[in-house]
């Protein structure tokens, strides 16, 4: 296993951040390949079918028992596993100052981004490591993955956000592999990239958020939503009456979070994070807001405020975290994904979380929270109301936790 602990700076985590910390302007929107759209009165699931799935979207286990903990202090990373007993295995292993994880198969992978290009690949039974792969693309120094999914056909896909194309990894050798790459500079502004991030497989189908930034990290337009066939490895048009291949146009900016919707059964509906939560019909690409921006800004939640969500098992809530006051101080808010007239109800406050920090075990919610002198995992109990917190004091992740991934 690759050791990535050796930054002394912060710029990996001022550079991920850049993005989220940018006033939206009126860019220009010239660019073609990006223009489809659809209205909040268009019906999840009414039009055409553009993407057939031959598969439900994968998401997070149906029941996970543990979370992987991302931890860091920006010198060193690493990584704890917490379960639901309440009890924390600190630093099973190695992380660098800008990772984040995810889980296939029995596996978990630790995804290094800004500064380190790489994925450690770790036995969720024994955390031990099973390889690992340097992520490079010729003539881009700095690649910098995002996402790494897994379609149908066993492949994982990775997403990068400083170039323009999703690599295609055989990590079921005796080695982790690139086996290709698909091209989606199509879908870039003038810079030539699309600035790719967060993804979800739906069977054969890959779906990738987009933000189009400029040099400076400012929104050229809107942020995007891709399919693309894995099987032919190509781009699905998503609005056949528009020149070119068409992406969906979010209303939200920067999609920064994708979750199965749980009250959908066939598994074709996604939620994604943006300055809102939209509701994404996959097959006919139409989408709503299921808690819009509107909403969560009647109570101060505006921007890119907000940081990541966990719903119930129904689908009917979520439970949001987001910037309160001056990041990294944060609030968690309980908000109704069927009916947006509902007000956001804040449930509590004075947490400091950095990235995706909020999971869900049953009926215990988990924030990592990263505030000075008491960092630690919290955990409050779900099955009253108000929930209540089920520990005296933090749970102890070694360094301050960054970001959580149900195991």
């Amino acid at each position: 296993m690759k050791l990535h602990t050796t930054l002394a700076s912060i710029l990996p985590l001022t550079l991920s951040l850049t993005s989220a910390c940018v006033i939206i302007g009126d860019g220009d929107s010239e660019t073609a390949g990006d223009t489809a759209s659809t209205s909040d009165s268009d019906s999840d699931s009414g039009g055409d079918e553009l993407v057939p799935l031959d598969g439900p979207c994968g998401g997070a286990p149906a029941s996970p028992s543990k979370i992987a903990v991302v931890t860091n202090d920006y010198v060193n990373g690493g990584l704890s596993i917490a379960d639901a007993a309440m009890s924390v295995d600190v630093d099973v292993a190695a992380a660098s100052t800008d990772t984040v994880a995810t889980s296939h198969a029995g596996d978990l992978y630790l995804i290094h981004r800004y500064g380190f290009n790489a994925i450690d690949v770790l036995d969720s039974s024994s955390w031990a490591s099973k390889g690992s792969f340097d992520v490079s693309v010729d003539g881009v120094p700095e690649p910098n993955p995002q996402s790494l999914v897994f379609a149908s056909d066993g492949l994982g896909y990775l997403t990068l956000f400083g170039a323009p194309e999703v690599q295609v990894v055989d990590f079921q050798g005796a080695a982790p592999t690139k086996v290709g790459s698909i091209d989606i500079s199509a879908f870039a502004d003038d810079d030539g990239n699309p600035e790719a991030g967060v993804a979800i497989a739906c069977g054969s189908t890959l779906l990738v958020g987009i933000q189009r930034l400029d040099p400076t990290y400012a929104p050229v337009d809107q942020s995007y939503l891709l399919a693309i066939d894995t099987a032919s490895q190509s781009a699905i048009d998503l609005d056949p009456d528009a020149e070119g291949v068409q992406g969906l146009a979010l209303e939200g900016a920067w999609p920064r979070q994708i979750r199965v919707d749980p009250s959908d059964p066939s598994g074709e509906t996604i939620l994604v994070l943006t300055s809102g939560i939209e509701r994404i019909h996959v097959p006919t690409a139409t989408r709503s807001w299921a808690v819009s921006a509107e909403s969560l800004g009647a109570v101060g939640i505006s921007g890119f405020d907000t940081q990541a969500f966990v719903t119930d098992d129904a689908g009917e809530i979520a439970y949001l975290s987001a910037t309160d006051g001056t990041y990294p101080a944060s609030a968690i808010y309980r908000v109704n994904l069927q009916d947006d007239t509902a007000a956001p109800d804040k449930l509590l406050s004075g947490v400091s979380t950095l990235d995706r920090a909020i999971e869900r075990l049953g009926d215990q919610l988990w924030v990592g929270d990263a505030t000075l002198d008491a960092t630690g995992l919290r955990v409050w109990d779900l099955s009253v109301d108000p929930p209540t917190e089920m520990t005296a004091a933090p749970l102890d992740t070694g360094l301050p936790p960054h970001s959580l991934v149900s195991l």
